[in-house]
């Protein structure tokens, strides 16, 4: 059974089962099967049966994703999902979660397309639930931990980067850049030597880089 007609059958069974005001994906990433959630075309598809689940039913649908790998602060808010930005683009309304300066809170950032504007806020985890912190400013949003002068990198930052994963260059490079705050020069520096022991190689058709041992044993 194909990954459409999975969500078809599953659609069927929201529509049945109702009424519903609001489904809840959490994570949308369990969602994606072997579907790849850097590729536009993958997750247009995903997010166009959402689309039609919520037309069904009436319903509301809200998921939630999980942030690219690497500090969250250095980047503006619309551009902390890991992935493809068709994530971003395509929401009504989206809410951005990141840590706050202060333990146990985090920073909430809104972007809304049909509502008016929300300033941003911050939140306090009391468990079991978030409260407002308005004695805490939402600017200040934990920073990630800078390199000392005597910090070195090697090829093996490149290598472990992957995680098992078939990625591009530029896909492998914001990786290594956002884990490590590697200068994008001596990744490409680093990235020449671990082709050249060949810790890494080529998918010629894909055109993504692989670790060797992806590869062995398969005919």
């Amino acid at each position: 059974m194909s990954h459409r007609e999975v969500w078809e059958r599953l659609i069927r069974d929201i529509v049945r089962r109702g009424p519903w005001d609001l489904l809840v994906l959490d994570p949308i990433y369990k969602m994606l099967g072997s579907r790849d959630e850097n590729n536009a075309s993958d997750v247009t598809e995903i997010l166009m049966s959402l689309e039609r689940a919520a037309e069904l039913t009436g319903a509301a649908v809200l998921f939630s994703h999980h942030y690219a790998k690497g500090s969250a602060t250095l980047k503006e808010s619309t551009d902390r999902m890991s992935g493809s930005g068709v994530w971003m683009r395509d929401p009504d309304s989206y809410l951005a979660m990141t840590r706050h300066e202060e333990e146990d809170c985090f920073t909430i950032e809104l972007t809304l397309r049909n509502l008016a504007p929300i300033k941003p806020f911050v939140m306090r985890w009391t468990h079991p639930v978030f409260k407002r912190a308005p004695d805490l400013d939402p600017e200040e949003l934990r920073q990630p931990r800078k390199p000392g002068p005597a910090t070195k990198f090697d090829v093996c930052q490149i290598v472990s980067a992957l995680n098992g994963d078939s990625l591009s260059t530029p896909q492998l490079k914001k990786r290594v850049v956002e884990e490590t705050g590697m200068s994008r020069s001596k990744f490409y520096e680093l990235l020449t030597q671990a082709e050249n022991r060949k810790l890494l190689i080529k998918d010629g058709q894909t055109n993504t880089w692989k670790r060797p041992e992806l590869n062995s044993g398969r005919r």
